[in-house]
């Protein structure tokens, strides 16, 4: 279900379609930036990596408990100008995952990653 997710994500980003991913985040995603923020650094990010040519899961976990579902799924990804990693958090609500929180950096030249966020803080 994440991956679905995530290729839908990366559907939109390449497209532009920025307002799609807000539209399907939750309400604490809102909270931390406005539309125009998450526009601005999606934006920016694509402009630096350009779109995304592939991506591949390396860690998937959830966190469950009565009130709430989170999936954690992470990814390396490969784009047009460069190779990064990707790190999504989902929560389930009413059976539909929503994106609760979003980071994305550079794959440094050691392997290490440079764990930016693209999130609002």
């Amino acid at each position: 279900m994440a991956q679905i997710e995530v290729k839908q994500f990366h559907k939109r980003f390449n497209e532009g379609r920025y307002s799609a991913i807000y539209k399907t985040s939750t309400k604490e995603f809102k909270a931390a930036g406005s539309f125009e923020d998450v526009a601005y650094l999606l934006g920016s990010t694509r402009d630096r990596y350009g779109k995304v040519v592939r991506s591949k899961m390396t860690s998937f976990r959830s966190k469950e408990n009565p009130d709430v579902t989170l999936i954690v799924a992470e990814f390396e990804t490969t784009y047009e100008r460069m190779e990064g990693w990707e790190r999504f958090e989902f929560r389930l609500v009413k059976d539909k995952l929503l994106l609760n929180a979003y980071a994305v950096g550079p794959k440094a030249p050691t392997g290490e990653s440079d764990k930016s966020k693209t999130k609002p803080e």
